[in-house]
């Protein structure tokens, strides 16, 4: 349903707000070759090195078309909403029921709309998949004890704060 939702985005292009300058005007994107300055040139005063990377993974399959980015984008939307689903079944003790519903909810709700449909947006949504990914690991950290599962956790965080800085607030959420 979420996919459906969103193929429109497939057809869309760039916005005249942001992406000019993650995607039209970042000499970065357009060659690995300047792979340290993907960790050193913030764009537009951010600091997200790996969505930067990302973006750059889109641009030699598609340039200036924005197909690639969009469908980037929905694939990880939709990966995040996986893992709402195992981050509710994991907080459910199991309960698909409630899993199910929450993903979907998550999926379908018009705050995502944003995030999926504009290229520039792909920090939303690749520091959203650490984020989550961090709390599952957590989550089961607590559940378990396992050491690998507390690592894991802060290979994700560190992921996220690399993806948006809004991460920062993971270690109180």
């Amino acid at each position: 349903l979420t996919a459906i939702i969103y193929l429109p985005t497939l057809s869309a292009g760039f916005v005249n707000w942001d992406d000019p300058d993650y995607i039209y005007n970042n000499y970065v994107i357009k060659d690995l070759s300047h792979f340290t300055d993907f960790f050193t040139v913030p764009i537009q005063g951010n600091y997200h090195p790996l969505t930067m990377i990302s973006l750059a993974l889109n641009y030699p399959v598609s340039g200036y078309d924005a197909w690639s980015y969009h469908l980037f984008n929905l694939v990880l939307h939709l990966v995040n909403c996986f893992l709402v689903y195992k981050l509710a079944l994991l907080l459910s003790r199991n309960n698909s029921l409630i899993a199910f519903v929450t993903s979907l909810l998550f999926g379908i709700h018009p705050m995502h709309v944003e995030s999926v449909a504009w290229v520039s947006e792909r920090k939303d949504v690749l520091y959203t998949l650490f984020f989550l990914a961090g709390h599952i690991t957590f989550t089961k950290y607590i559940d378990t004890g396992v050491k690998k599962e507390y690592w894991m956790t802060l290979l994700f965080l560190v992921l996220s704060l690399l993806s948006k800085p809004a991460a920062v607030i993971f270690p109180v959420s």
